[in-house]
């Protein structure tokens, strides 16, 4: 019984960062239809460099066609409130892009690529 609990926790855990970036990537995709750039700014972190949120809502607006959920074709957890996703044909030449996703409260939120080679195991700073 007990061990029934705790893969079902394992695996809502697991399961957890992949929904929440699911989530993400639509609503980006969603305001980047809709040429609202404020709501497509709510999914970087917000405590990430102005300069690089700036620069990325510039990138994703130009692309001709937004990333969704239908995207995201692998994940790997960097820390418990880090991640590194793959997704498909992100950019306008169709080609794979990688992305880093931070946990902040309930939701993830991409941030920039550099955590991904500075995390720490176990750590949000």
């Amino acid at each position: 019984m007990v061990l029934g609990f705790a893969f079902g926790r394992w695996t809502e855990l697991e399961v957890r960062p992949w929904l929440g970036v699911r989530d993400s990537l639509e609503l980006s995709r969603w305001a980047l239809e809709r040429g609202d750039l404020d709501l497509a700014a709510r999914t970087l972190d917000p405590y990430s460099p102005a300069a690089w949120r700036q620069a990325e809502l510039e990138r994703q607006a130009a692309l001709a066609t937004a990333p969704g959920p239908d995207a995201l074709l692998g994940l790997e957890r960097l820390a418990p409130d880090l991640v590194r996703v793959r997704l498909d044909g992100a950019t306008d030449g169709g080609a794979q892009e990688t992305r880093t996703y931070r946990r902040r409260g309930s939701r993830w939120l991409q941030a920039p690529s550099d955590l991904a080679t500075s995390a720490s195991p176990g750590s949000q700073p």
